[in-house]
């Protein structure tokens, strides 16, 4: 053969291969609920409730051709670890990885069985053809709060892959009342917080609602996970024990900049009044104030929280004392604030003269 036509026949082969790479195998095994990490504010969130059963989404899908008889894909869960990425294993909640939601159906009378029962985290997959398997969550009476991640995997005659889901266990949607701290007694009186418990018998200010701003938000993200939010707002009103005027304070949520644990919080406050408000994250538990912030007309300020602020007070400066107004508390403040940037703008402030 000459040269030249040799090394024509070399370049043709050449352009031969580089035209017809090797085919590509469809390989797909991917979460889509739990995506999210925030359940009010992130597209696709998982979250659940005390006492509740429900199941994220995963897809898969391949077009591995088994060389076993039969190509059973077995699914399995490794639950968790939390956002610092160690290893919690949270009480009263199981998992488990499921391939249907329905049991299997009774074969026919006299029907021979021509493939073994699979288990329900069992299944043959068709190859090249998509379907969905789930993470099962069921929870107790008295689930361990927090937001973990676990990780489902599913494995194909030696083959494996896995995903991961975000899990929020929420408490229970229940309002809580007033702690019994001698703070929150319902009365006007000097500048200085009173410390300790409050005496058997005293009245306090009534707990505002959470369940009334909370329950609204849950239910709209249910209805369309899909949706995605970059600030939510609250409207919250303090009508306080005497009825001395109407008060309005607006919470925006949102996920803000700064990656926060979900016994975190960045709160700003705001006073848009004519007089002096006072926020005040507070440890009921201790009966102490974690962090006073006392506020001129038309000044903020913001302050970083944790798990020690269990209740957050707040009181007004009027002619005749500091008014204790109102408070937000429990384990619904945090299903509130966790992980979030949150504004309190006080707006409206009636009779304070």
């Amino acid at each position: 053969m000459k040269p030249t036509l040799r090394l024509s026949l070399l370049v043709l082969a050449g352009c031969l291969s580089a035209a017809a790479p090797a085919p590509s195998r469809s390989e797909e095994f991917a979460a889509i609920d739990g995506q999210g990490a925030d359940p009010l504010l992130d597209a696709y969130p998982f979250f659940i409730f005390p006492n509740s059963t429900k199941t994220a989404q995963i897809v898969y899908e391949t077009d591995r051709q088994s060389t076993s008889p039969i190509p059973v894909t077995t699914l399995d869960v490794q639950c968790c670890t939390d956002p610092s990425g160690a290893s919690v294993q949270p009480t009263d909640i199981t998992f488990e990885a499921v391939s249907s939601l329905e049991p299997p159906p009774s074969p026919p009378s006299g029907v021979h069985h021509v493939q073994p029962a699979l288990q329900p985290n069992e299944f043959i997959p068709v190859p090249g053809v998509a379907r969905l398997v789930w993470l099962k969550v069921t929870t107790g009476p008295h689930p361990t709060p927090g937001r973990y991640l676990a990780t489902v995997k599913a494995s194909l005659a030696g083959d494996s892959r896995s995903t991961q889901v975000i899990v929020n266990v929420l408490p229970d949607l229940v309002d809580s009342v007033t702690p019994r701290c001698v703070a929150f007694t319902a009365t006007t009186g000097p500048k200085d917080i009173a410390l300790g418990s409050s005496p058997a018998g005293a009245s306090l200010v009534p707990s505002d609602s959470l369940v009334l701003a909370l329950k609204p938000l849950f239910d709209a993200k249910a209805k369309n996970p899909s949706q995605a939010s970059t600030s939510l707002d609250i409207g919250w009103a303090v009508a306080n024990a005497e009825n001395t005027g109407n008060n309005g304070i607006q919470i925006t949520l949102s996920s803000g900049n700064l990656p926060l644990a979900p016994t975190q919080a960045l709160l700003f406050f705001l006073n848009s009044t004519g007089r002096n408000k006072e926020f005040v994250a507070f440890d009921s538990a201790l009966c102490v104030p974690v962090s006073t912030t006392l506020l001129q007309s038309g000044e903020s300020t913001s302050i970083l929280a944790d798990g020690m602020t269990t209740t957050m007070f707040v009181r007004r400066n009027i002619s005749n004392g500091w008014e204790n107004l109102s408070v937000l508390s429990g384990p619904l403040l945090w299903t509130l604030l966790g992980g979030r940037q949150a504004t309190f703008n006080w707006i409206i402030s009636n009779n304070e003269h």
